[in-house]
């Protein structure tokens, strides 16, 4: 085992608290929460594989709301990374390991991502949906992540905290282990020691 790669959210990055989901639909003033966060989530695809802009996303989601706004809400939001995880893989790249990600995001928040995380630079690869425009659980996305890596499937343990995507990733023959989002360290250690990639 010599490539490891990793899903962003739930993984690396944290997802929204409830705090931060009531920051956006108060900044963003919606009254329907629970109709915002579904036509939200049920939309997100081709946002995510960089097929539709900014624009056009939102206002989908309602003409009323301002796109300088949703964005900018929209990336402060979802940059927080987890901590313990940082320092993880800088330890794991400095003990040999080629170390990629593999994330389903817009282009908002990877500009977001890069400008307040200078760590992505010590990574040996980035793949993001929007710019190879195909999303997880798709079999390319892991393709282009693969040899953007330059690793072979067989030769890689996939990290990833939804179980369609670590269901996608050994269909295609990489070794996935699916993670706890309430503790990714302790998670992400665990599967290492599983796979025998550290003793």
């Amino acid at each position: 085992m010599t490539s490891l790669l990793f899903d962003l959210y739930g993984v690396v990055i944290k997802h929204r608290t409830p705090a931060d989901r009531a920051r956006v639909v108060e900044r963003l003033g919606v009254t329907d929460t629970d109709s915002f966060w579904a036509t939200y989530e049920k939309t997100r695809a081709p946002y995510d594989a960089g097929l539709i802009s900014d624009s056009d996303w939102w206002a989908n989601l309602s003409p009323d709301i301002d796109v300088a706004t949703a964005a900018a809400v929209e990336a402060d939001t979802l940059s927080h990374a987890h901590p313990g995880m940082v320092d993880l893989l800088a330890d794991l790249h400095e003990a040999g390991f080629r170390i990629g990600v593999l994330s389903n995001l817009p282009h908002i928040l990877v500009d977001k991502l890069l400008a307040v995380h200078p760590w992505f630079a010590q990574l040996d690869s980035l793949t993001f949906s929007c710019e190879i425009h195909v999303n997880k659980p798709d079999p390319r996305a892991y393709a282009h992540a693969l040899a953007d890596l330059d690793a072979t499937a067989e030769d890689t343990l996939f990290f990833d905290d939804t179980p369609a995507n670590v269901a996608a990733a050994r269909e295609v023959g990489l070794q996935a282990a699916l993670v706890q989002r309430a503790d990714p360290v302790t998670s992400v250690r665990s599967a290492l020691k599983l796979f025998d990639a550290i003793p």
